[in-house]
């Protein structure tokens, strides 16, 4: 029999947790609380938050954490989160790579491991890396497929409320049924909103932000009131696809025409240097460029930041965000992106506002839809409204 103090326990186990429950153990997802600490955040009376810690012992959610020196009497006893109560299955996708995690509630890292995607790629593909991958960690590091609780899939492109993707999107039209295909419940959802939810969960106060992740397209993930904005269809913030006057009548995967991502995204940079005689595939050639301080490669880094500025103003005063954090690996070429799409938002926006907006770059936008990923698994198994 597994000690769930030490070893994985597997989650759900077939008793439901109650409302008083649920604010216990969420509270303690921050780190250990003592039963008077508990009693102040959840508003329940001492006996009862006392009662629910037994519950939650019993069924190794939680364990007793570090005790407290008193200058008198006994230790203060506190109490904190079993993070290997349950363990979660994290799957993002992007361009070129697929990359698996397997991690504790805390978001330890237990294993992982990143494939390349071929040129044709199809959804097929995609479920069967989804597959081997998880299967792989779990041989590698010794897990149990079965203490697996949840995936969270991360995806390119709009998600739709039951889960749908798009046919262009890298990972394909996904179907309906994942749960029974992966062998867990599936969460998928789109890479900006996870960096988004990233960002919230480590962020105080209710102010909107907007996280613009550049890639082959640009999507921007919107959170007020502490919560994603996802809009219908999951549309909310696809702003790849906000039409401008520089990309003119060019067609675009969505079946729209003068998209955005035609003179923002990285294929667009790549066809800006290669029509200055540069040979660029990848963004590290850009990047390379751009680093021995070929003007070429700068100036093409700033235009595309104002094509992202300009793709952004009526999203920007309509929602009024405190930060715009802008991510993605052409954002991290030094400055050069960034500064255009400050640039398009200081003269381009009422003066009053652009003040106020703080524009910055994310470096570690990975870890940050990491943290995002792992907000939505620890959601879905302890819910946070019943």
């Amino acid at each position: 029999m597994k000690d769930p103090a030490q070893n994985y326990t597997a989650f759900p186990d077939g008793e439901a947790l109650d409302r008083d429950n649920l604010r216990v153990l969420r509270f303690l997802r921050h780190g250990p609380l003592g039963l008077g600490e508990l009693a102040e955040k959840t508003s329940l009376a001492r006996n009862t938050v006392a009662t629910r810690v037994d519950h939650l012992i019993r069924r190794g959610l939680i364990k007793q954490g570090p005790s407290i020196p008193a200058e008198r009497g006994r230790p203060s006893v506190r109490f904190k989160l079993n993070e290997r109560a349950a363990l979660l299955y994290l799957v993002f996708f992007d361009e070129t790579h697929v990359t698996g995690a397997i991690c504790d509630l805390g978001g330890t890292e237990l294993g992982s491991l990143s494939r390349c995607l071929d040129e044709a790629y199809e959804t097929d593909d995609a479920i069967r890396h989804i597959v081997e991958i998880r299967d792989t960690i779990c041989a590698e590091n010794g897990i149990d497929r079965a203490d697996l609780q949840v995936c969270v899939l991360g995806v390119q492109g709009p998600v739709a409320e039951d889960q749908k993707t798009v046919p262009w999107s890298r990972v394909g039209l996904l179907p309906t049924g994942m749960a029974a295909v992966i062998g867990m419940p599936v969460i998928v959802e789109n890479d900006a909103n996870l960096m988004a939810v990233g960002v919230a969960a480590s962020q105080d106060g209710a102010e909107p932000i907007m996280c613009i992740l550049v890639s082959n397209g640009i999507g921007a993930g919107i959170v007020t009131n502490g919560a994603v904005h996802r809009g219908t269809g999951g549309w909310a913030g696809e702003i790849g696809h906000v039409p401008i006057l520089a990309a003119g009548e060019r067609p675009c995967v969505c079946g729209s025409r003068g998209c955005s991502s035609a003179v923002a995204g990285n294929l667009a940079l790549y066809d800006m240097l290669r029509a200055k005689g540069h040979s660029v595939a990848t963004i590290s050639d850009v990047a390379q460029l751009a680093v021995a301080g070929n003007l070429d490669a700068i100036l093409a880094l700033r235009n595309v930041g104002r094509n992202i500025g300009e793709a952004i103003l009526g999203l920007v005063i309509a929602i009024a965000p405190g930060r715009i954090i802008v991510a993605g690996h052409a954002a991290e070429i030094g400055d050069h992106l960034l500064a255009g799409v400050r640039e398009t938002i200081v003269y381009r926006m009422p003066a009053a506002l652009a003040a106020r907006i703080q524009v910055e770059i994310s470096a570690e936008y990975e870890n940050t839809m990491r943290r995002g990923a792992l907000s939505l698994g620890f959601d879905s198994l302890f819910p946070p409204k019943l």
